[in-house]
């Protein structure tokens, strides 16, 4: 998961991504404009990708979950997708 800053439209601060592993590569399969960065945004981006994975009959569970060093990203994690989610940093460029 990451945001980028510089691809926003001025609208919004940051395009957000959620990659997954598929076979020997990973997919971007959610793309979000997001109006801020903070815990609340998040938990509420992150509840949405849940419910509508559950709507079309997907279980998310994921046990890792690499994001940047954004505290409010990690503590959204582990708030709507749960404690057990183990969290690994990375910088990404």
């Amino acid at each position: 998961m990451d945001g980028n800053f510089a691809l926003a439209p001025r609208l919004f601060t940051q395009l957000y991504v959620i990659r997954v592993p598929l076979a020997s590569s990973y997919v971007t399969c959610v793309y979000a404009l997001m109006s801020g960065k903070t815990q609340a945004d998040y938990d509420s981006f992150l509840t949405a990708v849940v419910n509508e994975c559950r709507r079309l009959g997907y279980s998310p569970d994921p046990t890792v979950v690499v994001t940047d060093f954004e505290t409010a990203v990690i503590r959204a994690v582990s708030d709507v997708i749960g404690r057990h989610v183990q969290h690994q940093g990375c910088f990404f460029i």
